[in-house]
């Protein structure tokens, strides 16, 4: 197949992330991958490193002349269909799909209420929590919608013999102690990914465990939720207990030199920094909320807490803290979990069918076609 995946991130996030390795394994079995993106997008810039054909896109919809031109573009690469992730670059896949006449399929990575949904070929959800919003609020019949969980690429048996060496290096770059206990917390600074609830459950991490501190890893992009984060930074004097790093391409280097991912987020569709988080052999305290569940169970693989709730997210690391057996045993399990079920192989064939199906269908590409004329 010829492919033209579209997605509207400008920097790093899961989803630019999913769409480079997704693309990989997808090149692997064969096909033609091209990748548009926005300027200077980390996607779009990673994608031609790695010798992708890529497409410069700002993706505005009117006036039409740019849906006309990647319109073009797509005869003259002969693509046979479009895979689309993120609000905007979806919309613009369902009016390329009118524009060029080949089918579209969206990724939904997230939940808000879009009705352009239902005009897709088909429509993947990462999660079963993401397929039923899908289903229910944005009306996708369910004969064009199906869930296929995200898959990350996992570390070698080098990787894994060279952690500690790894380990040393980070913390000794980010100033910490060899016994300092690392909390990481790996998401863009916004509301819905709970820093605030962490930053709030530190005071009480920080009185029975005083060497504790905390990594937020993400970039800046809503100033007053920092604005809130400083302000009970200031508060309960954190500053030296608290490090924000900003946006990083090392997320996985990090999380080498971390002893706990915390996932406090108020909704997720199904994080990729968790899957991350597992196959790194990080025991991870996450909030139950969205596909979590569908990938890390409480007190097997994982913990799970109530959300936007700093008594038991500061209750449930000193737990884990306080059992080096109890952390191996859920690292274990979490380890077992992302090689079996989210490893690139598996979830690249489902992703494949789904492309096949669409792409290939007869009554697909003629309805497509007569839209497009």
């Amino acid at each position: 197949m010829r492919i033209l995946e579209v997605v509207s991130a400008r920097g790093i996030n899961g989803v630019s992330k999913h769409v480079i390795d997704a693309s990989m394994e997808l090149r692997k079995r064969g096909h033609d991958v091209t990748v548009l993106g926005y300027p200077n997008a980390w996607v779009l810039e990673t994608a031609a490193q790695l010798d992708f054909r890529t497409i410069v896109s700002d993706m505005h919809r009117w006036p039409t002349d740019e849906l006309r031109r990647v319109a073009s573009l797509i005869h003259q690469h002969q693509i046979e269909v479009v895979h689309t992730h993120m609000s905007k670059a979806n919309f613009f896949g369902v009016l390329l799909r009118w524009y060029a006449g080949i089918p579209s399929v969206a990724t939904a990575h997230s939940c808000h209420l879009q009705l352009h949904w239902m005009a897709n070929n088909f429509v993947i959800a990462v999660s079963e929590a993401t397929r039923r919003y899908h289903r229910l609020v944005n009306l996708v019949p369910g004969s064009r919608i199906k869930t296929i969980h995200n898959s990350i690429e996992l570390p070698s048996n080098l990787e894994k013999e060279q952690r500690k060496s790894i380990r040393n290096r980070v913390r000794a770059s980010l100033g910490l102690l060899p016994n300092d206990f690392v909390i990481g917390l790996v998401g863009r600074l916004a509301p819905q990914k709970g820093q605030l609830t962490m930053v709030e459950a530190m005071p009480a991490i920080l009185a029975a465990l005083p060497q504790a501190r905390l990594l937020l890893i993400g970039g800046f992009d809503t100033p007053d939720y920092i604005a809130q984060i400083q302000l009970q930074l200031d508060q309960h004097h954190l500053a030296d207990h608290v490090q924000m790093l900003g946006m990083r391409s090392d997320v996985r280097e990090l999380l080498s030199g971390i002893d706990l991912l915390a996932q406090p987020s108020l909704w997720e569709s199904f994080p990729i920094s968790m899957l991350e988080g597992m196959a790194a052999g990080v025991p991870i305290v996450a909030s139950d909320v969205g596909g979590v569940r569908e990938c890390l169970q409480h007190n097997r693989s994982g913990y799970l807490i109530e959300p936007k709730n700093p008594e038991e997210l500061s209750s449930a690391i000193l737990k884990l803290a306080a059992s080096p057996e109890l952390c191996g045993r859920l690292v274990k399990e979490a380890e077992k979990v992302v090689r079996l079920q989210f490893s690139p192989e598996p979830q690249t064939a489902k992703l494949e069918a789904v492309l096949q199906s669409v792409c290939y269908s007869p009554a697909n590409r003629f309805l497509a076609k007569r839209i497009a004329a």
